[in-house]
């Protein structure tokens, strides 16, 4: 094996055994002898081809690029943790930058978002509702209208005295689009009603006889 001379003091001449960088270690664009290259003058093959830029890189962290004699700095902020609790409908904005992972974005119980004091009772059947994080189905039975082609509903009982019509209705019931409760009073008719005579909007046509008692006349 052949040996180069370098020329300076001693004069000592130096070959490929004497070297420890191979080729693949040498810089593109370079040439020198190497451990791999037979005491021959040979070009270096290592070649950087990073691709990442200074915002894809860690704030103050340094790193080369595709240029070995230019050390860069990257601008990445470091993130951390971030923690977060939504609740419905909710959203988090996540900032650019570098997460370590152990961050954690959680969502607020259903409990916590439905705080009410409603129940079965209180919500019309076929209705539903959640109530503190329990979903609560409706009893409240519909009133809808009895009688056809009309905003009325039958009563369910009804009772007077002297100046008084009370007419009784479903309990616990929701009226939909009931306005009128019709009771039915037998013989309550204007024929039963003294002539002239009216009573909650019925007025009589019963003619006045009385004077027949008196035993007289009246022309």
């Amino acid at each position: 094996m052949g040996k180069v001379s370098i020329s300076g003091t001693g004069g000592n001449g130096v070959g490929s055994d004497d070297c420890t960088a191979t080729r693949a270690e040498l810089l593109k664009g370079y040439a020198a002898i190497t451990i791999d290259s037979d005491d021959e003058v040979v070009d270096g093959t290592l070649e950087l081809t990073g691709d990442a830029s200074d915002s894809q890189v860690l704030d103050k962290k340094t790193y080369y690029n595709k240029d070995a004699k230019t050390k860069r700095t990257g601008t990445m902020q470091n993130i951390g943790a971030v923690s977060a609790s939504l609740n419905a409908g909710g959203s988090y904005a996540v900032p650019a930058g570098y997460h370590n992972g152990s961050g954690k974005i959680t969502a607020n119980n259903l409990a916590s978002q439905t705080q009410g004091n409603a129940d079965t009772n209180s919500i019309l059947s076929g209705r539903s509702g959640w109530v503190n994080g329990v979903k609560v189905n409706g009893s409240i039975p519909w009133q809808n209208v009895d009688v056809s082609g009309t905003d009325r509903a039958y009563a369910t009982n009804n009772s007077c005295w002297e100046g008084t019509v009370c007419l009784g209705v479903r309990n616990a019931h929701y009226l939909n689009g009931v306005n009128w409760i019709q009771g039915s009073i037998p013989n309550f008719n204007a024929g039963n009603i003294k002539q002239g005579v009216n009573i909650g909007g019925l007025v009589g046509t019963l003619p006045d006889y009385s004077y027949l008692a008196t035993g007289r006349v009246v022309f």
